[in-house]
């Protein structure tokens, strides 16, 4: 009964979460919470790398939609802060673009991840799985079952949330390829 303990309060926790939200809304807050458990479980744990969410950085493949000449960019009339009193360069302005660009791929990561388990989980496997993986000498067996159930989808549906974003567009010299829309910075 003691090994069984953190199992169950697992189980009621996310159990009484459920029976709290109502219908709507409410319900589909639960469910994101209960993907965003699972998530981070599966983060901690030891899953094939084949489900885990594909970690890329659009920098490294270096293909941009649009290149922006920074000597002919200029900020508005109400620029951002600027740090120390530097003067506005093609520096700051890739540092700020690349920056964005991480926020973007991060969230991208996310939503797909948190959007890949609600479309192939129940909320009770949801449930069930979080506590299997968190509390249970069976976790080996629910890391398999997540595995198997995941496998090759992270990619396909990573792509769609990015292109879905507006992360991502055809490349306009080959359309097979994709270009990332944040702009590159060319040097003045």
């Amino acid at each position: 009964m003691i090994a069984a303990t953190p199992f169950l309060w697992l189980i009621v926790r996310d159990a009484a979460m459920l029976l709290r939200a109502s219908d709507g809304e409410k319900k589909e807050e639960a469910q994101w919470i209960l993907a965003e458990r699972l998530a981070q479980t599966i983060g901690y744990s030891e899953i094939r790398s084949d489900a885990q969410a594909p970690m890329w950085s659009t920098r490294s493949f270096d293909r941009h939609c649009f290149v922006i000449d920074a000597s002919t960019f200029r900020p508005s009339d109400t620029p951002a802060v600027q740090s120390s009193g530097k003067s506005w360069h093609w520096g700051e302005l890739s540092d700020i673009f690349g920056k964005h660009e991480m926020l973007a791929e991060r969230e991208a990561s996310q939503i797909s991840q948190h959007q890949l388990l609600s479309k192939n989980f129940s909320t009770s496997e949801l449930v069930l799985f979080n506590a299997c993986l968190s509390a249970t000498p069976f976790a080996r067996w629910c890391e398999a079952q997540i595995s198997d159930r995941l496998e090759d989808k992270y990619y396909k549906n990573h792509r769609e949330v990015v292109t879905s974003l507006g992360l991502v567009l055809p490349l306009a010299s080959d359309p097979r390829l994709p270009c990332f829309t944040m702009p590159r910075v060319s040097r003045p």
